[in-house]
């Protein structure tokens, strides 16, 4: 029974496990404010533009991170997204809403992932 018990609380953490760190160290201040680059990183992200090294890495986890509220994001990689969306949102509002309609396009769960990135 004990192991069972086991068994199951280590599955639970493996099915939380994050997504990957590397680039959780990736300076966003210059970035931010570049909308030339704002845009270069949504158009990879959205799927409609060539994607650079560090674009590439962060692209397959979005809609996970969208439709689980940022669930299995570290800290950094909550306030890369929040930085991330508060420019794009800021800089370039119609590149936001592509953003938005790729990721959630019925509306369901993106209040919920801008809500638990805006905490960092």
């Amino acid at each position: 029974m004990k192991s069972m018990y086991v068994l199951s609380c280590l599955l639970a953490v493996a099915a939380v496990s994050g997504y990957d760190t590397a680039h959780d160290d990736f300076d966003y201040n210059e970035f931010v404010k570049n909308p030339y680059l704002l845009r270069e990183y949504n158009h990879c992200f959205i799927e409609v533009g060539p994607c650079d090294q560090i674009a590439a890495f962060f692209q397959p986890f979005i809609q996970d991170a969208v439709l689980t509220a940022c669930a299995k994001c570290t800290q950094a990689q909550k306030r890369l997204a929040h930085k991330f969306l508060e420019s794009l949102e800021h800089y370039l509002p119609e590149e936001y809403e592509l953003f938005k309609k790729k990721f959630d396009p019925y509306e369901l769960f993106f209040e919920a992932y801008r809500a638990a990135c805006a905490q960092y």
